[in-house]
């Protein structure tokens, strides 16, 4: 409680210490206030809600002075935005409450983008699992908390904004970062958007067992380069955190992408599912084990 009060004093915020998000973004006016009006917490007000359904363009860092600083996104909590600017909101409030209805002890939360949703399991999207999920995890209950399109700084604003309240998983997969288009210029900060979900996660689920899934192989040089960014950072040497490194199994001896796991070409997995799932079961038994 004393570091919290420490936080929120350094920021010069006005938050109340129980509106105060478990770990501190590197963007001051965002913990000032002077962003999102509503920066924990679910259900939004009507001034939070009205904020996160703005274009994305208009709720970067920065854009509140008109100095839009787009090399913070990836690390600064923001609400996704579909088309409809409500859809996104709706589908995320729709999976708070899968959370809250949990009668019993969770096992698994898949947390992602479409790579994750397409695991299945969801109320909001196929009710059945994928067959290489339930053939080695039918066992577990597992949540899938999924969402299209969804990016590092998307993925924050949801740990804050009431997806994992009420429940302590046993484990959480998490695979982010694909969306977030890292390249040579933004790989630095894509990555600390990881850490800082690690962060989150690890504040708010002291006990829950984390596998890190590293970005999969897609038709992008850039995507190799920022895996081989990632083991630098050595994310497996956190207590609690386990990574997966699924890129040799996906892609040809040449380097390039074995096409033949994927639907689409090279973005989302078909028969890969299957390579996934057995590269998984491993960790999965060694991180429920080690509880």
């Amino acid at each position: 409680m004393i570091r919290l009060l420490l936080l929120i004093a350094f920021w010069g915020s006005a938050l109340v210490a129980s509106e105060a998000p478990p770990v501190i973004y590197p963007y001051a006016p965002y913990h000032q206030g002077h962003m999102d009006p509503q920066i924990t917490g679910w259900p939004l007000s009507p001034e939070g809600r009205a904020w996160a359904i703005r274009p994305r363009d208009q709720r970067r860092p920065g854009d509140e002075v008109g100095q839009p600083k787009p090399e913070l996104v990836p690390v600064v909590p923001s609400a996704g935005r579909w088309k409809d600017p409500e859809k996104w909101l709706n589908l995320h409030g729709a999976l708070v409450e899968v959370v809250r209805s949990q009668t019993k002890p969770v096992d698994v939360v898949l947390l992602g983008d479409s790579i994750t949703w397409l695991w299945g399991g969801s109320k909001i999207g196929s009710p059945k699992f994928h067959e290489a999920w339930a053939k080695r995890f039918d066992s577990l209950n597992t949540v899938n908390l999924g969402i299209q399109g969804d990016t590092t700084d998307t993925i924050l604003w949801r740990l804050d904004h009431g997806a994992l309240d009420g429940i302590q998983p046993r484990v959480v997969v998490l695979l982010i970062g694909t969306n977030n288009k890292p390249n040579a210029s933004t790989q630095v900060a894509v990555a600390q958007g990881i850490s800082l979900i690690l962060d989150n996660l690890q504040a708010r689920l002291p006990k829950t067992r984390i596998i890190l899934v590293k970005t999969l192989p897609v038709a992008s040089e850039d995507m190799r380069r920022f895996g081989d960014h990632l083991d630098t950072l050595h994310f497996e040497q956190r207590p609690g955190v386990q990574v997966l490194d699924l890129w040799e199994d996906l892609v040809l001896p040449d380097g390039s992408i074995d096409r033949d796991q994927y639907i689409d070409g090279g973005l989302h997995l078909g028969d890969g599912y299957e390579l996934y799932a057995a590269r998984l079961e491993p960790l999965l038994k060694q991180a429920i084990a080690a509880q």
